[in-house]
């Protein structure tokens, strides 16, 4: 009895991992952890990088509607309303063109911060140091300098695009930029389309 005792210790003793299986083991574990650590921030950027085009798109279609809709403003019925952008920044405006002009002015200015008097509305902040980064024309991707601005006059859907004054016809693509160099578009033609779109600098 006591030969069986010892023979079951000795084939426990053999049973198991050897510690270097055990260190293999946790240096694969480990080699894939960080993989998808890694992996994971890029998607992340991408699906907020995604949602912000979306967002952008949809404040300008908010302009569109409000336009169209004949929303009020400073008891004035016949108002655009716009969206203003600046190469460079890390927000957009949206604006009420009071006077009709095109452009988001605060007094002789352009108004970059929302204060009194202004025709600003609200200032939107882009996530995770996020960016617009540039602009282009529709059609032939020419870049356009200075900041844009996009307006709607009721009762046409057709945007008004501009910068510092002079009027695009084409049609205007805002590029945005994360951190980690992912790109989208967000297209807006002159026939009041707006798209979202990926981009390859």
């Amino acid at each position: 009895m006591l030969k069986k005792f010892f023979k079951k210790t000795k084939r426990s003793l053999q049973a198991g991992f050897s510690l270097l299986e055990m260190i293999m083991v946790l240096t694969v574990f480990g080699l894939i952890t960080s993989i998808v650590t890694y992996n994971y921030g890029a998607f992340n950027n991408q699906i907020t990088l995604t949602n912000l085009a979306y967002e952008i798109a949809m404040q300008i279609r908010e302009a569109q509607v409000f336009s169209m809709g004949v929303r009020g403003a400073n008891n004035a019925f016949d108002s655009r309303y716009g969206v203003y952008f600046k190469a460079g920044t890390g927000s957009f405006i949206s604006f009420v063109d009071s006077d009709g002009d095109g452009l988001c002015k605060s007094g002789a200015e352009f108004c970059d911060a929302c204060t009194t008097p202004t025709e600003c509305q609200k200032i939107i902040s882009l996530p995770r140091n996020m960016m617009v980064e540039k602009f282009e024309k529709v059609g032939d991707n020419s870049p356009v300098t200075g900041p844009v601005f996009i307006t709607f006059k009721r009762p046409d859907p057709e945007a008004i695009i501009r910068n510092s004054g002079s009027l695009i016809t084409s049609g205007v693509s805002v590029i945005v930029r994360s951190p980690d160099n992912q790109y989208k578009k967000i297209v807006v033609r002159e026939n009041g389309y707006i798209s979202v779109e990926d981009y390859q600098p």
